[in-house]
């Protein structure tokens, strides 16, 4: 689990765009 959050938490921090907006809300 905590993998997962922590890329979650990355992803849209390294490739900001849908993905960061999409989970930013």
């Amino acid at each position: 689990m905590s993998f997962a959050a922590s890329v979650l938490t990355l992803y849209p921090a390294m490739f900001p765009g849908a993905l960061g907006l999409s989970l930013a809300g």
